[in-house]
């Protein structure tokens, strides 16, 4: 069912016209193909460190194809148009998933809810907020400082050690870290990202840039709970 959703030519077209318009208005970010299947790979590798649930995995995935779709018009409101064209998408298709409700759920609210109890929403927003790889910034989003320092982040690693949640950004040797970590405010979101869904599902977390925990960027630190109080404004 992946595959197919995947190369259906119906997805594919939607994904053309989302690159089309933001191309068209200066979009610092892309929201097409490559963030989709970026977005897909993520949910898989996450939820596989805690769950054998090869259908809810795959239920997800598909969440992640379709999640953006909306972007077509542009971001405001664009996850509710996903939402609904990804509704309209299964009917017609006849396309009836183990987890339909949850999927719809998923990309219904997928921009901002950190407290639902839907883990494959938790999952999707945790993908999609980890997707800050070089690949997703566009040639608009070069000349925003603290977004440009994502061009030099090449890939997004997570993983389970002793219990402990991890998210490790690997970099190129040019990035500025303290411009990253202090000038691009979405990166609020993604720590946000992470230790909602940690704590979701009962497991401590530590964030890390090039196998270094934040806290040897930070005096106060970024790991575990230590977190929380770093970003209890957020």
């Amino acid at each position: 069912m992946l595959e197919q959703i995947r190369n259906d030519n119906y997805i594919l077209e939607m994904y053309k016209k989302i690159e089309i318009y933001e191309n068209d208005h200066y979009a610092p970010a892309y929201h097409s193909k490559v963030h989709a299947f970026n977005v897909t790979k993520l949910i898989k590798e996450i939820l596989s460190l805690t769950t054998s649930n090869l259908q809810l995995i795959e239920n997800a995935e598909i969440a992640g194809l379709l999640h953006d779709l909306g972007c077509y018009k542009g971001k405001e409101d664009h996850e509710k148009r996903s939402y609904e064209i990804a509704k309209k998408y299964l009917e017609e298709n006849r396309i009836i998933l183990k987890y339909h409700n949850e999927v719809l759920q998923a990309i219904r609210n997928h921009r901002n809810d950190f407290c639902s109890n839907n883990l494959i929403l938790r999952a999707l927003v945790l993908s999609d907020k980890l997707d800050i790889t070089k690949e997703r910034i566009s040639k608009f989003g070069m000349d925003i400082i603290g977004m440009r320092q994502l061009q030099h982040i090449y890939d997004v690693v997570v993983d389970l050690q002793n219990d402990i949640f991890i998210v490790n950004f690997l970099t190129d040797e040019n990035i500025d870290i303290n411009e990253l970590l202090e000038k691009y405010s979405f990166m609020k979101k993604v720590f946000l990202s992470i230790k909602a869904y940690a704590n979701f599902i009962n497991l401590d977390y530590m964030i890390k840039i090039n196998n270094k925990c934040l806290e040897e960027y930070y005096e106060k630190g970024f790991r575990g709970k230590l977190l929380e109080k770093a970003i209890k404004n957020i």
